[in-house]
């Protein structure tokens, strides 16, 4: 394998590693912010709020609109970005199976990196 070859994968390694860390912050977020409004919106039902603060929540602090249509809006992102995800694991897994039969890729600080990366991710 050559230097060039090294490099390349080095950089694509680097590339998929920094594109699963954002996707996985991404994925979770997803999760956390629909959590967050599910529980706001029913706080608002278990305290017998009327049907329009309910419907727009306009009474939650820090002006944050509130109501089912968001709620199912943040539901629809988290397939999506799971998809997304699990595509760039992939990406980068192969590029670590790979990496793991290049000698010159034992202490690389890219492939310990997308490992760690990996890891992360629970994969």
């Amino acid at each position: 394998m050559s230097q060039s070859d090294i490099d390349n994968v080095r950089r694509q390694m680097k590339i998929k590693t920094g594109s699963v860390k954002r996707l996985w912050k991404e994925h979770n977020m997803y999760r956390q912010e629909a959590l967050q409004l599910k529980s706001k919106l029913d706080k608002l039902v278990a305290e017998g709020a009327d049907e329009y603060d309910i419907k727009n929540a306009v009474r939650l602090s820090l002006s944050l609109s509130l109501s089912q249509k968001d709620i199912e809006e943040g539901e629809k992102m988290i397939p999506d970005s799971e998809n997304r995800l699990a595509k760039a694991i992939i990406e980068l897994r192969e590029l670590v199976v790979y990496a793991r039969t290049v000698p010159a890729f034992e202490n690389d600080q890219d492939f310990l990196a997308a490992e760690t990366q990996l890891e992360e991710a629970n994969v």
